[in-house]
């Protein structure tokens, strides 16, 4: 981190102080905002679980919630690039996508709520040797980032609960034999170097926190699939 970055990011954690963490104070007059991506594709598919659940114990859900839950899917789009063929996150205060691409740019296909054509094109991302089809996949950000490092915290690294939610959004769209692969080469990876945080994409060493909780219960999941 840079003298420059460590400032900014000083001022950041300030500012949330002076306002109380209150998310309304901090948005009306904020320099940096973001509207987050994996935020918003986890959020859609919780309250699609929501509306499952209501189902199941037959509760009706007030209109004025389903209506919301309905904007948020559609709010999605506007996350969406054409030209780069892919998702982004976008600043709240310029309202402008944040064009670096990452690893949430592949979570809409977990949110459910996109068009199969767009869910091919992230599938044609993840495939991509110079992208995200690594030899431990899927990293955190792609090859061909100036960000990337297979060792530094989400700016490279393979972690195996971001596999989990794009496993799980493979199978949504009917790409099974990718999400064999992506979840063999999950469990492969941890039988390899054990339950660690997160993982070299590159050569599958393990890093981060050893016995991990979140790693362990995740490949729980993957294994009893």
């Amino acid at each position: 981190m840079s003298n420059i970055e460590a400032m900014a990011y000083w001022a950041a954690l300030r500012r949330l102080q002076r306002k109380s963490y209150n998310s309304e104070a901090l948005l009306s007059r904020s320099l940096f905002a973001v509207e987050d991506l994996a935020f918003n594709c986890i959020f859609i598919r919780a309250n699609k679980c929501l509306v499952d659940i209501a189902k199941t114990v037959g509760h009706d859900l007030p209109d004025s919630l389903l209506q919301n839950m309905a904007k948020t899917e559609a709010a999605l789009e506007q996350l969406w690039d054409d030209n780069g063929g892919q998702y982004f996150s976008r600043s709240f205060v310029s309202h402008k996508l944040i064009e670096e691409p990452t690893i949430a740019t592949l979570l809409p296909l977990y949110s459910g709520a996109i068009s199969k054509e767009k869910a091919a094109r992230l599938v044609d991302l993840l495939k991509r040797q110079r992208l995200f089809s690594t030899s431990w996949p899927v990293p955190s950000v792609p090859l061909s980032s100036s960000y990337f490092d297979p060792y530094k915290y989400w700016q490279g690294p393979t972690w195996v609960n971001t596999n989990w939610l794009i496993i799980d959004g493979l199978k949504r769209y009917g790409y099974t034999d990718e999400a064999k692969v992506l979840q063999g080469r999950t469990l492969q990876m941890v039988a390899k170097s054990g339950m660690y945080e997160y993982f070299n994409p590159l050569n599958g060493t393990g890093a981060g926190a050893a016995n991990f909780s979140w790693t362990a219960a995740l490949t729980i999941d993957l294994l009893k699939q």
